[in-house]
């Protein structure tokens, strides 16, 4: 756990926010706290009967281990795996490993048999199965699986309704005020063998924490003074594994053993450069720590900027991400760089921001899916180029945008980039050049 006092919950974003400087650690016992808090209001089952101690125990674990697994700027390897074929796979490996040590017994694992006494493995795969497992994985089920919608797969989880409010205080922006409504979602409400069911009044703190996240997306973690660090990692990252021949999974299992922060993690990379003499990996850490980020090779473009055929070519791309690496690389070989001096970064918008289907609202005897409840929600069969869609997915679609990024010692006129990348995605820099 001491680890995590070293790594910041929202990454590399305190470039742009200084302020973002709250740790993993922080967010984790604020998530423990809410769910000390708030448990009280849960009932276990439709008769309200009270969760009993004994699962109250084992979810406040499960949240304090939620996070043991995690590597320093975790975000940036999220973004590498999501875009390359060597997806690490094995998370749920790696965090029990680290509590259980395949059969070497951890220090975590001694503090909790002696905390717990009896049936510690049984309790250590049931904390595995709630914080990590995916459905459809074979995975046995256990007595206390009622209790994940709380932790994850919800739109309503606690570590939501903890760093919402919690990012949006350090960083400066949005509400922060979102963690006092959570009584609110909570009251009167019970764990059904589906999901959990809440009460209606809980329908307006829901809608105001789906909003503010939504908002907190273009503001915080979309924000160019955040993406633009992030991919620079990247390059760093996916050029070191690259020239050392080394996996990214191989190399994230590294992190995670032997970087206890994020500085150090870079500070590792930059060292690894200049070892190697790679003058241009070096130089992508030092710019990074003295925050000369790459620049916009013309303002990035909104989604409502962009023309219907290159929102069609958007729409064809995001269903291939690791394909944008093949692109990059033929508009650097064409302006005659490399690869790593150069970001094209795009994405489009997406329905719901979170899985809605195991959580319902109690209302006149009946239980309703809450999806049904919210008005700011459309059908998600919906047309995503509708203009009469509803607000939370307008709001979606403000946020998304297409930009490409240069080293600025590159001296290339924006009008050849323009051109090159107009030619190879279809889709222009600029707006209104697209032919």
């Amino acid at each position: 756990m001491r680890r995590l006092v070293q790594i910041r919950q929202i990454g590399i974003a305190w470039i742009g926010f200084p302020g973002a400087h709250h740790t993993v650690l922080e967010h984790v016992l604020g998530t423990y706290y809410l769910s000390k808090k708030i448990v009280q209001y849960i009932g276990k089952n439709a008769q309200n009967t009270p969760i009993p101690s004994e699962d109250q125990q084992l979810l406040g674990v499960a949240i304090l281990l939620s996070r043991i697994h995690v590597e320093p700027l975790r975000h940036v390897f999220w973004d590498i795996a999501d875009r390359r074929e060597d997806k690490s796979s094995d998370l749920p490996v790696t965090a029990k490993n680290l509590i259980n040590n395949e059969g070497i017994e951890s220090e975590v694992h001694k503090c909790l048999k002696k905390y717990w006494k009896s049936d510690t493995n049984t309790k250590i795969e049931s904390i595995v199965n709630i914080n990590w497992r995916k459905e459809g994985n074979n995975t046995s089920s256990s007595d206390f699986d009622y209790l994940k919608p709380l932790i994850r797969g919800s739109p309503i989880t606690l570590n939501w309704l903890d760093n919402v409010p919690r990012d949006a205080y350090y960083s400066g922006i949005g509400s922060s005020s979102i963690s006092s409504d959570s009584i609110n979602i909570f009251q009167n409400s019970y764990i059904a063998n589906d999901g959990i069911v809440l009460s209606d009044n809980a329908i307006i703190p829901v809608e105001t924490l789906l909003i503010s996240r939504i908002h907190q997306y273009s503001q915080l973690y979309s924000n160019e003074d955040v993406i633009v660090p992030q991919k620079m990692l990247i390059k760093a990252i996916v050029r070191y594994c690259t020239r050392a021949n080394v996996g990214l999974s191989e190399f994230r299992n590294k992190i995670i053993r032997d970087c206890y922060s994020d500085e150090e993690l870079i500070l590792y990379l930059g060292n690894q450069f200049k070892m190697a003499n790679d003058n241009v990996g070096k130089r992508i850490i030092d710019s990074i720590f003295a925050g000369q980020l790459y620049n916009p090779v013309f303002p990035v473009r909104s989604w409502l900027e962009l023309t219907s055929a290159e929102k069609d070519q958007i729409v064809k791309l995001f269903g291939k991400k690791k394909e944008i690496i093949k692109y990059e690389s033929q508009v650097a070989d064409k302006l005659g760089i490399e690869n790593s001096r150069i970001i094209i970064d795009f994405d489009r918008p997406q329905g719901e921001p979170r899985n809605t289907k195991n959580v319902f609202v109690s209302k006149n005897s009946q239980k309703i899916n809450i999806f049904e409840m919210l008005s700011i929600f459309d059908d998600t069969t919906a047309d995503p180029f509708d203009s009469n869609r509803k607000i939370l997915n307008k709001i979606i679609f403000r946020n998304w945008f297409f930009g490409v990024y240069l080293d600025p010692t590159l001296k290339i006129p924006p009008n050849k980039i323009n051109k090159v990348v107009t030619d190879i995605l279809g889709i222009a820099i600029q707006k209104g050049e697209t032919k």
